[in-house]
């Protein structure tokens, strides 16, 4: 009888223990799970600043003012790109 009362108050002994470890250690858990949650929903955010394609709107003019129709304009970048 003696033998099992030991072995319970040692289990609860444990338990109370591992309780204590795992309370402590909630708070740092619980900023490691916020980092990860932001780092994993900011990856999609870097993904959607390379644009490669765009619109242009405007109007070609002369230099007294007037529109000039069915103007045709080139757009040039003199920065390399790198793709």
């Amino acid at each position: 009888m003696k033998l099992s009362k030991v072995c319970i108050l040692q289990t609860r002994n444990d338990l109370q223990t591992w309780s204590a470890n795992f309370w402590s250690l909630l708070p740092r858990l619980s900023a490691v799970i916020v980092l990860l949650i932001a780092l994993v929903g900011s990856a999609s955010q870097l993904e959607a600043q390379s644009v490669t394609s765009g619109d242009i709107v405007g109007l070609v003019a002369d230099p007294s003012g007037a529109v000039i129709p069915n103007a045709q304009v080139t757009l040039r970048s003199d920065e390399k790109a790198g793709y």
